[in-house]
């Protein structure tokens, strides 16, 4: 097992983009252009946590640390134009 495995963020994470990719499944007619941009932004944070963790200095942990903040917020906007904010998903962008 990886240290990055372990943390928190990670595993709610890794969550998030389980949800993700079920509700994507349940959507029939929605934009595939859009759905897959929300797939990708959905799995940038996991991948995120796990280069920032594979970092050897400080600074640079903090750095990929840093962009991840507000990328669970990118995903907020497909779910607006797709018409649908889960409640799940809302808990889990407010961090909650």
């Amino acid at each position: 097992m990886f240290d990055f495995e372990k943390f928190d963020v990670y595993i709610k994470a890794k969550q998030f983009t389980k949800e993700i990719t079920e509700l994507i499944a349940s959507l029939k007619n929605a934009n595939p252009r859009l759905i897959d941009q929300l797939q990708r932004a959905s799995i940038s944070i996991t991948l995120n946590i796990a280069e920032g963790a594979g970092r050897y200095s400080k600074a640079d942990k903090k750095h990929f640390y840093t962009i991840l903040i507000p990328l669970p917020a990118q995903t907020l906007p497909h779910f607006l134009i797709l018409g649908i904010i889960p409640k799940r998903m809302l808990f889990i962008l407010l961090g909650q």
